[in-house]
């Protein structure tokens, strides 16, 4: 399979994830109603090992689509095409329209997730240039997220400070988490680089290059070992590192908390955490 071998070019594969490949093509290549198939997930981004399952996007038609989203129907799952003793398919269906939705408005993990897709198969041009839309950094709204994401840093750095001095073990533990999270999200933002989402954020993180040094292991021992001064000296860091006004962020950041936070709502459903 010339067109699959290139597909899959540089990528690190073991045997068994070829051969589940080749059978996973050959199911959907068959279809008709499969306008493509793309390889997507850990074995896409380079953070596979021999035990990684298979994730697979299935593009289909925009009607077919909606039908299986009315019917809760968009997820695919297969353990009989893979070939290795607890391996599986893990796959979801999406269509042109969707994609183009993505390109457009996606969330940041949304559009992380095509990072690296390999088009296995595809029976319409217009693919190609569209994953690449849909990866492509929103540099247009980097100094706005510089500013939020560094509103957010500095107001889960109060939560953590008030629950690491009332000993209050949830909120030191998810100030602390979020301390993190826009740790990370500020670095990645000033880097160009798409949210990866939790499960690969430290290490998508951890890879680019403009960053300071010693913050994975900053990051590392603030998760395992809390403390006011290690979250002090990691929000203060980073802004030092970044060249970022601190005097102008204390004044400004209530107000961007307040509305990517509180008042989030209001520019739609809210997130499933503040139902």
């Amino acid at each position: 399979m010339a067109s699959l071998d290139a597909a899959l070019s540089s990528l690190t594969l073991w045997n068994h994830h070829r051969d589940t490949i080749e059978r996973v093509h050959a199911r959907f290549h068959a279809d008709p109603d499969v306008i493509g198939l793309l390889l997507t997930g850990s074995l896409a981004h380079g953070f596979a090992t021999a035990s990684s399952d298979v994730d697979i996007v299935i593009v289909i038609g925009d009607d077919a689509w909606r039908r299986r989203r009315d019917a809760v129907s968009l997820t695919y799952f297969d353990q009989s095409l893979a070939t290795y003793d607890g391996g599986y398919v893990d796959g979801k269906y999406v269509s042109p329209a969707f994609l183009r939705d993505v390109a457009e408005r996606g969330a940041d993990a949304t559009r992380w997730g095509y990072e690296g897709a390999r088009i296995l198969f595809t029976r319409d041009a217009a693919l190609a240039p569209l994953l690449a839309s849909i990866v492509a950094f929103p540099l247009d709204q980097q100094a706005d997220r510089r500013e939020r994401f560094t509103a957010q840093l500095l107001a889960w750095g109060w939560y953590a400070q008030q629950g690491l001095e009332k000993g209050d073990p949830y909120l030191r533990s998810i100030s602390v988490a979020r301390v993190v999270l826009f740790a990370c999200r500020l670095v990645l933002n000033e880097n160009a680089t798409l949210f990866p989402f939790h499960k690969w954020l430290m290490r998508v993180t951890d890879r680019v290059p403009h960053r300071p040094a010693d913050l994975t292991d900053r990051l590392t021992r603030l998760l395992a070992h809390p403390s006011a001064a290690d979250v002090d000296d990691l929000v203060a860091g980073l802004l030092t590192f970044y060249d970022i006004d601190r005097a102008q962020a204390e004044r400004t950041w209530g107000a961007h908390f307040l509305r990517d936070t509180e008042l989030s709502w209001m520019a739609g459903p809210p997130p499933i955490d503040d139902l």
